[in-house]
C-alpha cells in the first residue's frame, strides 16, 4: 500500500486574483476566500464572461418539451413567483447528479418513450453506486503533550492510504478501497465526542483523547448490481406534483468483506504504530455500513451498445440525439476514487463533441 497526501484542489499561491490557502480548516464547509476550486467560484464566472451563459436563478426545470420522438426541443420550468415559461433550444445537457438526472428522465414518459425519456435499454436509474465506509479510531499517547493550537490545517483528513489491491486483488472481494487518515483537533467539531464522564476528569480526557487520536476512514467502491437503483416514489411528489426519486441500496456480500478486510487492516496499522484501538466496528455487518450520499454515480451509464447503455463516449443518449449528459452518472464503472475530476474530464469532452456536431449542423 502507499501513504499520500490528500489533494484539495486548493491554491497555494494565487492564481489568477484568487487568493491561496490560509489553511483555516474550514475547506469542506465552503471557503470564504475562494481559494478552494469550486464550480461557482471558477468555470461559472469564467464562462459568464463570455457573454455566452445565462443564469436563471430561483427556477425548476419540470418538464422536458420534444419536438418529436427523437429531438429535445426544450425545457419548461417554474419561477420562484409560480409562474411557468419555456426555453427552447438545440440540445440539451442535463447535469443534476446520478439521482436527479435518472428521475427527470424517468419523469419524462410518453408514448414514444413509455419506459421514460432515452430509456429503451432499461437502464436509466440502474447501476447505482456510490463509495461507502466505516471508521476506525487510533490513539498514540505518546503524542499527548505535543503543541495543538494550530491543528486547522486543510480540514480533517490530510493522508490517504492507497494502491491496496491495485496489482494482486484479493480473493475475498472483488474492487478496491482507500483509507482517509484524519487527526487534529479542531474546536467546532470535535472529531472524538464519546467520552464518558463529567467535570474536570471528564474535559481532560475529551481533551487527551481528541490530541492523540487519528481516524482511519474507509471509502470503498461498492459493488454494481440489479438489488442497486433508482425509480420513482409511487406516494411522495415534489411540490410541483412530480414523483420524487427513491433510491434502493442493498449492501452485498462483496460490501462486507470488503468493510471487514479495511477493519482488520486499519487495526494492525493502528498496533503496528504503536498506539491503541479505541473504536472498532469489530466484526461487520449491513448495518455498520455507511453511505456516501454525495458521490452517486452510474445511473445513466455509457457504453457502446444501445441496447444495454444509455450514452455513448461523448455523452450522447442514444435514443435521443440532441439529448447528452454531463454529470457522473455516465460512469459506467467506479473505483474507490472520488468523482470530480474525471466527471470534469468527461463533461469537458462532452462540450467539445457538442460543439462540433453543433457546428457541424448535426444537432439543427
Amino acid at each position: 500500500m502507499e501513504f499520500v497526501g490528500q489533494r484539495k484542489a486548493m491554491a497555494t499561491e494565487p492564481v489568477r486574483g484568487y487568493v491561496p490557502c490560509h489553511y483555516c480548516g474550514h475547506c469542506m464547509a465552503g471557503c470564504e476566500v475562494d481559494a478552494k476550486y469550486t464550480s461557482a467560484n471558477t468555470p461559472i464566472p469564467l464562462a459568464l464572461k463570455t457573454g455566452n451563459l445565462t443564469v436563471f436563478t430561483e427556477s425548476t426545470m419540470t418538464r422536458i418539451l420534444m419536438k418529436d420522438a427523437q429531438h429535445i426541443q426544450g425545457i419548461e420550468y417554474t419561477k420562484a413567483d409560480g409562474g411557468v415559461d419555456a426555453i427552447h433550444c438545440r440540445a440539451l445537457v442535463p447535469a443534476c447528479s446520478a439521482v436527479e438526472t435518472a428521475r427527470q428522465l424517468l419523469i419524462n414518459r410518453s408514448s414514444d418513450h413509455p419506459n421514460g425519456l432515452a430509456n429503451s435499454s432499461g437502464q436509466v436509474g440502474r447501476n447505482l453506486t456510490s463509495h461507502f465506509g466505516l471508521t476506525v479510531i487510533g490513539l498514540f499517547p505518546q503524542i499527548r503533550n505535543r503543541d495543538y493550537s494550530n491543528d486547522d490545517g486543510t480540514d480533517y483528513y490530510h493522508g490517504l492510504l492507497t494502491g491496496l489491491y491495485w496489482d494482486k486483488p484479493n480473493p475475498n472481494f472483488e474492487g478496491t478501497y482507500q483509507v482517509q487518515c484524519g487527526s487534529g483537533v479542531h474546536p467546532l467539531s470535535l472529531a472524538v465526542r464519546n467520552v464518558p464522564g463529567f467535570g474536570a476528569q471528564f474535559k481532560q480526557q475529551l481533551r487527551d483523547v481528541n490530541i492523540t487520536h487519528a481516524a482511519m476512514g474507509m471509502q470503498g467502491s461498492l459493488f454494481q448490481s440489479p438489488k442497486k437503483f433508482v425509480d420513482l416514489d409511487p406516494e411522495r411528489h415534489d411540490r410541483y406534483g412530480a414523483p420524487l426519486p427513491r433510491v434502493h441500496l442493498h449492501y452485498e456480500a462483496n460490501d462486507i468483506a470488503m468493510a471487514q478486510d479495511m477493519v482488520a487492516t486499519s487495526e494492525e496499522i493502528i498496533r503496528a504504530a504503536g498506539g491503541t484501538v479505541y473504536s472498532s466496528p469489530g466484526t461487520v455487518s449491513a448495518a455498520k455500513l455507511v453511505i456516501d450520499s454525495n458521490h452517486w454515480v452510474g445511473t445513466t451509464r455509457m457504453g457502446r451498445d444501445a441496447k444495454t447503455s444509455v450514452v455513448n463516449r461523448d455523452g450522447q443518449c442514444h435514443d435521443v440525439p440532441n439529448l447528452f449528459i454531463g454529470d457522473a452518472s455516465i460512469f459506467p464503472a467506479y473505483p474507490e476514487k472520488n468523482p470530480t475530476l474525471t466527471n470534469i474530464a468527461l463533461s469537458w469532452r462532452t462540450a467539445e463533441r457538442l460543439a462540433e456536431k453543433l457546428r457541424a449542423g448535426e444537432l439543427a
